[in-house]
């Protein structure tokens, strides 16, 4: 156990030190400028479409979909990243890593499968070597940073995820400064709730399309939430149509 914590206040350490580089105290000018360019992508898109001509429908496909030799070049993708993601390289010259397998075991995860590539303990890029469905056993924990792409032309990666939680805990704020950006999901079918739900921090949630939920974006611990563009499809049970829900603390906490 004294080695364990030892490598889990080292991690916590390192974290630390790469939040403060990352932090941006004026959040605002990040949302704004992921806004210009999802603004620009929708101009470009006035018009028909000329045959033969690419279409890219969102900034991250702008930066790559019109390149028809994209995927010999594929690490340049790092360079797409908008929002609080912007700047990072994701350990960009790691190695390739194909799934190529769509199961999950848990226990003993399958050489070839997605949960055997985010536990290797080494810079890794994720890709797939087709389309596939992974319906997942249990939550994923990722490793290290990594960044899924597809083989050849793309394709789908759908990923059965139940949560996203943002910040470990309710007493943990130093999450204070945790800044994230969570753009172009689908959440669907079988999910419930945190989608996402945050502990501190500031959030920006735009462009994600959600049709089904109980409690779609949820928050404890006063963090920022800003949620932009995003569409709501809700399903005939009343419970879906509430727009804001505040069940934890009296209006004298959430007011201003």
């Amino acid at each position: 156990m004294a080695e364990y914590d030892d490598y889990r206040r080292e991690r916590e350490l390192k974290a630390k030190e790469n939040q403060e580089k990352a932090y941006n105290p004026r959040p605002k000018e990040v949302t704004n400028h992921y806004n210009e360019h999802a603004v620009s992508t929708r101009q470009g898109l006035k018009g028909k479409k000329k045959r033969g001509s690419c279409r890219a429908t969102n900034p991250f496909d702008q930066c790559w979909r019109c390149d028809p030799y994209w995927e010999i070049n594929r690490k340049r993708l790092a360079d797409c990243a908008l929002g609080f993601g912007r700047g990072t390289t994701g350990r960009k010259d790691g190695e390739f890593y194909v799934v190529t397998d769509s199961s999950d075991n848990v226990l003993d995860p399958t050489p070839g499968t997605l949960r055997h590539a985010v536990i290797q303990n080494r810079p890794l890029w994720i890709i797939f070597a087709r389309p596939m469905i992974i319906k997942l056993e249990q939550e994923l924990v990722i490793q290290l940073m990594t960044k899924p792409s597809t083989v050849g032309e793309p394709g789908y990666i759908l990923l059965m995820l139940l949560v996203m939680l943002l910040g470990g805990s309710d007493k943990y704020v130093e999450d204070e400064k945790m800044q994230v950006t969570i753009a172009l999901n689908h959440f669907g079918k079988a999910l419930v709730q945190r989608m996402p739900r945050c502990r501190f921090g500031f959030a920006h949630g735009i462009n994600n399309h959600y049709t089904h939920w109980m409690s779609a974006i949820s928050g404890t611990s006063h963090p920022t939430i800003i949620s932009q563009g995003n569409r709501y499809r809700a399903s005939s049970e009343e419970i879906t149509k509430e727009v804001t829900w505040r069940n934890y603390v009296p209006p004298e906490v959430w007011k201003s």
